[in-house]
């Protein structure tokens, strides 16, 4: 095993993308952006940077997609409700956005370097595409 870590054979943002996608799609499990970014490091490479990098991008990904379908499906419920959208609920969406951007990001980080570590580790047996 050489003592260079490979190139990635796709960009961070393509890698970011997946793992974000991934991350989006298991969003019933707990900690899906920390599955997503350790699918977005894996991918990337065996640089534990560029995985962190890459879960950042998972992160981001997961983070805006989820925020948009809430908004999309979450504010038709509230509409069912009957809840008026007064500037208390506003400020309220607010505040829900940044919390799930920053809980996204860091877990989709942490596991973007943990999934760089594991291709580190595993990515001759495993394999790597």
């Amino acid at each position: 095993m050489s003592s260079e870590p490979a190139t990635p054979s796709r960009p961070t943002l393509v890698n970011g993308s997946i793992g974000g996608v991934v991350a989006l799609v298991l969003s019933f499990v707990p900690f899906a952006s920390l599955l997503g970014g350790l699918v977005a490091g894996y991918l990337e490479g065996q640089a534990i940077g560029s995985g962190f990098a890459a879960g950042i991008v998972a992160g981001i990904v997961y983070g805006i997609a989820g925020y948009v379908l809430f908004l999309l499906f979450g504010g038709v419920m509230l509409g069912f409700l009957g809840v008026p959208m007064t500037a208390g609920l506003g400020g309220m969406l607010l505040f829900a956005i940044a919390f799930v951007l920053v809980y996204a990001l860091a877990f989709a980080a942490a596991g973007g370097a943990i999934g760089a570590y594991l291709n580190r580790e595993f990515g001759d047996e495993i394999g790597r595409y």
